[in-house]
């Protein structure tokens, strides 16, 4: 019984040697047949854009600094636009009932709210 035990945990161990010497295998394959680095606009704008943080403040006042976080920033959050979107200012509603304090309580000194104007329906 304890053969089998063996004999199956060294196919696993072969089995997963294996399988990583494979996964290596194609690795290296891919790298010797991939072309030289070409340098894509990515990258371009990655290396524009390391440049620009090793500047540190200064990089606020470079032009090109500038021009690469906007294309940054567009490429990021997928706008064609550079210009951000003016939301307007909200306004509070003004209050229901000029009786009532801030909390909508009605104020201490008593008085009763005025009556809405309705029609007078026992002329009828």
């Amino acid at each position: 019984m304890e053969s089998r035990v063996v004999t199956r945990l060294a196919a696993v161990v072969l089995l997963a040697i294996a399988v990583v010497g494979a996964a290596l295998e194609v690795r290296q394959s891919n790298r010797d047949r991939s072309p030289g680095f070409v340098q894509t606009a990515g990258s371009l704008l990655s290396d524009e854009l390391q440049r620009c943080s090793a500047l540190g403040a200064a990089a606020a006042a470079d032009a090109v600094c500038r021009e690469a976080w906007v294309e940054n920033r567009r490429r990021f959050f997928g706008h064609h636009s550079t210009s951000i979107r003016q939301v307007p200012p909200v306004v509070p509603a003004p209050p229901v009932n000029s009786n009532e304090d801030q909390s909508g309580a009605a104020s201490q000194s008593g008085a009763i709210p005025d009556a809405v104007d309705a029609p007078d329906r026992r002329a009828e």
